[in-house]
């Protein structure tokens, strides 16, 4: 199994030089944000050209729910896509996932608290994320 890592600098609205950057691809990290006001076209690029992983650090609602309603496609063409990755939400999500699962039962609740101040009004938005990170409701 190949785990060279490359980096690839191109205009990703180049639909062409974005499909040829993703060719054998089998996984692809977004981090080339700000994603406000901008569509989830690397993770439609990367489920129309089959690859199996696709992560980014977005956070903005709108790309989100743009990115959500892709998960039929992405599952017909094999893509595991992990919107939101960032350490905030993000991680404190996978820390909580690997907790529960380290107990081996099922968990009743999970309490977060989080100290939003100093986030330029952005604390909502990352509330929301944590939440909707956990997919259906435990």
């Amino acid at each position: 199994f190949d785990l060279s890592v490359r980096f690839v600098e191109l205009d990703f609205r180049d639909r062409a030089s974005l499909a040829k950057a993703l060719e054998g691809t089998k996984a692809v990290v977004h981090t080339a944000g700000p994603y406000l006001g901008e569509k989830p076209e690397i993770l439609e690029a990367a489920i129309e050209c089959g690859v199996p992983v696709y992560v980014d650090v977005s956070d903005p609602v709108d790309y989100i729910e743009q990115a959500r309603a892709l998960s039929d496609r992405a599952c017909e063409k094999g893509t595991i896509a992990l919107c939101s990755a960032g350490a905030f939400p993000g991680l404190s999500n996978v820390l909580a996932m690997e907790c529960a699962d380290r107990l081996g039962e099922p968990v009743k609740d999970v309490d977060f608290s989080y100290f939003t101040a100093g986030l330029g009004g952005s604390g909502d938005v990352n509330l929301l994320i944590t939440n909707e990170g956990f997919g259906e409701p435990m």
